[in-house]
């Protein structure tokens, strides 16, 4: 290497190394800031708030669960019996073991579940990760006010039988997933949510640079799939779906416009549904009392009718034919308590145009459903409520992003998403793991994997492959 290339490295090694320290001396504040916080929560309380960080958690100890329970056996929090249990349970299965090793902890007294909390907070000085510092700043700067994030927002007693029947109706349309396979097989696969259902991964406002693009097109198979895990985990923050309307502790308010963006196939409308079912079940976005979805597909259909213009509240009767009630506009005087979902901007003929100056700002007044839609986005209509976007990535090019509260990216399954998908859509475990294996040496098809529409053709072709083979090894030789 030449003395200018040597020098550039060497530049490069203190650039590093001084955005290293920053982020140490950062992190360290931060703990400190952290250890008083936590101070404040009773037991009950910080049972509540572990239990509402559990995904978030798991992911972050499954990255060097082995470091934590050095250190929780250093505190002599942990025995060194217990630890070896612990990681031997890891071992067996990441998630599933790191989940066993959250649930014990909370089983315990106050002072062992404030001792893990210590501990991941010192884990991240050592090792800084997107994930823990959200976690911990969310703690420090919002306190007891998450608890507050947890509990469900009071119904009014006027429409309480009305938000019973819409809640009744979501969850009645997203008790199962009609999941279509691309591959024009007729006859669609009903999945459960409850039993079938992956976490998507994804992240907030990620994007690759160019040389990680570079090292997509060197790199395929697990090496590939493996790194991009690590530096996602390391760079970048993930979202879980109950994340996305979580207010920022760096401005204490909620998002009102939320963009979550994935190529084609990445179960977008899935996230939607997901979304839609836990809301209804009343397990996560219980601040909203009603949640209202609609697809941009069918909003094109609109335009081609005799009505070319109409109220806000004709196009959510339309919908929901039993919100024909004049209690819907009491509903809709509390905007801040409402969620609208549009599903796939890329399919809407008409733009979000942000410089319209005709805009609507009444729920009872006629206007175009293009507008009525623009004029939710910009808030000139019920403003305080929270709008959910769904999009491919094309067609935010014609959006004014600086608009948007939160913007997330769905990157589809990691190899871990990938396994958990074949094991189930086999029902058989080691039928799964064959075919994962399988998959897993033909590396062009095994990087599609991270596509679950590709994953599910993929997986469709090997079923059919397998139980032949089945079939064939079970029938008696011919004599």
């Amino acid at each position: 290497m030449s003395e200018n290339g040597l020098n550039k490295k060497f530049i490069s090694m203190i650039i590093k190394k001084r955005r290293r320290d920053e982020d140490v001396a950062a992190n360290s504040g931060l703990l400190q800031k952290f250890s008083e916080a936590i101070k404040q929560f009773h037991h009950e309380d910080l049972l509540r708030i572990t239990e509402y960080y559990k995904p978030q958690l798991a992911y972050v100890i499954e990255y060097d669960i082995i470091s934590i329970l050095q250190n929780l056996v250093t505190k002599q929090i942990l025995t060194n019996d217990e630890a070896k249990r612990y990681k031997t349970k890891e071992k067996a299965g990441r998630r599933v073991g790191v989940e066993y090793f959250i649930n014990n902890m909370m089983m315990k007294d106050r002072q062992v579940l404030v001792s893990l909390w210590k501990a991941l907070g010192e884990e991240l000085v050592k090792f800084p990760s997107p994930n823990m510092t959200r976690i911990l700043e969310e703690v420090t700067d919002m306190g007891l006010d998450i608890l507050l994030e947890i509990q469900s927002s009071p119904i009014e007693p006027l429409i309480e039988d009305i938000h019973k029947i819409h809640r009744k109706a979501i969850s009645k349309s997203t008790r199962t997933l009609e999941d279509q396979p691309s591959s024009g097989d007729p006859c669609p696969r009903i999945v459960s949510f409850e039993t079938r259902y992956i976490e998507l991964m994804i992240f907030k406002q990620y994007r690759k640079t160019y040389c990680e693009t570079q090292h997509e097109i060197l790199k395929t198979g697990r090496t590939h799939a493996e790194l991009v895990e690590e530096r996602t985990k390391e760079k970048c923050e993930r979202l879980w779906t109950q994340q996305l309307f979580r207010r920022n502790p760096e401005c204490g308010t909620s998002p009102n416009i939320v963009v979550v963006s994935g190529v084609a196939g990445i179960r977008k409308t899935t996230m939607v549904q997901k979304i839609l079912f836990d809301w209804s079940i009343g397990t996560h976005h219980q601040k909203f009392a009603f949640v209202f979805l609609f697809k941009f597909r069918y909003l094109n259909l609109l335009d081609n009718e005799n009505e070319s213009q109409m109220p806000l509240t004709r196009l959510i009767v339309r919908h929901y034919s039993y919100l024909n009630d004049p209690r819907l506009r009491e509903i809709l005087k509390k905007p801040e308590a409402l969620l609208f979902i549009f599903d796939g901007l890329d399919e809407y003929k008409h733009q979000l145009d942000f410089t319209q100056k005709r805009l609507c700002s009444d729920p009872e007044t006629f206007f175009p459903v293009h507008i009525l839609i623009t004029s939710l986005v910009s808030q000139t209509l019920l403003k305080g409520c929270t709008i959910l976007i769904t999009s491919r990535p094309t067609a935010l090019e014609t959006i004014d992003m600086t608009r948007v509260d939160r913007f997330a990216e769905i990157l589809g399954f990691f190899p871990e998403q990938r396994l958990i998908y074949f094991k189930r859509f086999f029902g058989d475990t080691d039928l799964g793991t064959e075919a994962f294996l399988y998959i897993e040496e033909k590396e062009i098809l095994y990087t599609m994997c991270f596509n679950p529409s590709y994953c599910q053709i993929i997986c469709s072709v090997l079923k059919s492959h397998f139980n032949k083979l089945k079939k064939s090894e079970e029938q008696p030789p011919v004599l």
